[in-house]
């Protein structure tokens, strides 16, 4: 396997582990997304309904005294009753359309049943005390609206103390979930961050171990030492490199040692050059003695030769002489066959007229 594989390997694995992170820190918080949702639609904005009913509750309630001591108010207050009870209705709907506890739910039937009773008794005192019917309608309010409305408040305190309750519990669960996610986090990354450590750890020591072989190989070159080789463990690389050096050094190795053989060679030739140069030596000693009888010789030669162009020059001239006596001879020659023509005549002539004679 390549380096290029084994890092993308183990960055994958890395990636991978990373991802897992990623993936278990996404699901923590779309679960804690969740149970935030709910805590504040079960909860929070449970509370703030069933505080508003409480609120509209004590409004109601806070009527009679109103009516009693305002009475140009008390045709406002019976208007206004209607709006109270919606408010209520709307809330208390809202409330029990959530997510409810067994105890919740008792206790809203609680709360249904007695504030049932006091919005049907209501009517009634206010009739009784509109007529002047002063002691008839404390009478039922005494009987009727105190005891259902204090049933009322109390069954919706019962429902906010509950709430409260259900949100604490709520709220420790998220904190316990978000501390757990946190932990599960933390610890996954930590696996992650020695996970990726020893990879990195153990590449680098694989890569950097054969690298200092492959260093310390060139040293003992650098040295002289062609017999170190590397240990070739892996087929990337740097286990490539070394085959290739292991290769270059082999190939070094044979050529130094047939350089050691042919210098070995040439230290021999190189010997018997020396023994021919002396004998050389000897020998141009020996010629220089015999140039030197030579250049006697030689002297005595020019000496002779200078004699001889001497004795040439003379014999030139003699020559020349014998030549000029040649001519006259050649000369005196023909003069003579002139004449020897001339006398052969003649005797003939005499020998005629010496027959004729006879």
């Amino acid at each position: 396997m390549s380096i290029r594989a084994k890092l993308l390997v183990a960055f994958g694995v890395v990636l991978t582990l990373l991802g897992g992170v990623g993936l278990a820190g996404w699901r923590a918080t779309v679960r804690m997304s969740d149970e935030a949702q709910h805590l504040y639609e079960d909860n929070v904005q449970s509370t703030v309904e069933l505080g508003v009913a409480q609120s509209a509750l004590w409004e109601l309630r806070y009527g009679f005294p109103q009516f009693m001591v305002a009475p140009e108010k008390r045709q406002e207050i019976l208007d206004s009753q209607a709006k109270w009870y919606t408010i209520i209705d709307d809330s208390l709907r809202s409330y029990a359309a959530g997510q409810r506890s067994a105890e919740e739910r008792q206790a809203l039937a609680q709360w249904e049943q007695a504030f049932t009773q006091y919005r049907q008794a209501r009517p009634r005192w206010f009739e009784l005390y509109g007529a002047g019917k002063i002691e008839a309608a404390a009478d039922w309010r005494a009987k009727t609206t105190t005891p259902f409305g204090a049933a009322s408040v109390a069954a919706l305190g019962r429902l906010i103390e509950l709430q409260q309750q259900t949100g604490n519990a709520r709220q420790q669960e998220v904190t316990t979930l978000g501390h757990q996610s946190t932990r599960l986090l933390v610890g996954l990354l930590a696996v992650s961050l020695l996970m990726g450590i020893a990879v990195a750890l153990r590449m680098s020591q694989a890569i950097s171990s054969r690298l200092h072989q492959m260093v310390a190989a060139l040293k003992d070159v650098t040295a002289g030492d062609l017999t170190r080789r590397v240990e070739v463990t892996s087929r990337d690389e740097v286990g490539l490199m070394g085959t290739a050096l292991n290769g270059t050094l082999a190939q070094l190795h044979d050529a130094v040692r047939s350089i050691t053989g042919t210098a070995t060679r040439l230290a021999t030739s190189s010997e018997e050059l020396t023994t021919v140069s002396e004998r050389l030596v000897r020998d141009a000693d020996q010629a220089a003695t015999e140039a030197e009888v030579v250049s006697g010789a030689a002297e005595e030669i020019s000496v002779g030769a200078q004699a001889a162009a001497s004795s040439t020059e003379e014999m030139s001239a003699s020559i020349q002489e014998i030549a000029r006596n040649a001519a006259q001879a050649g000369q005196v020659a023909n003069t003579g066959v002139e004449v020897a023509q001339g006398t052969t005549t003649t005797i003939a002539r005499l020998g005629q007229a010496s027959t004729e004679i006879s």
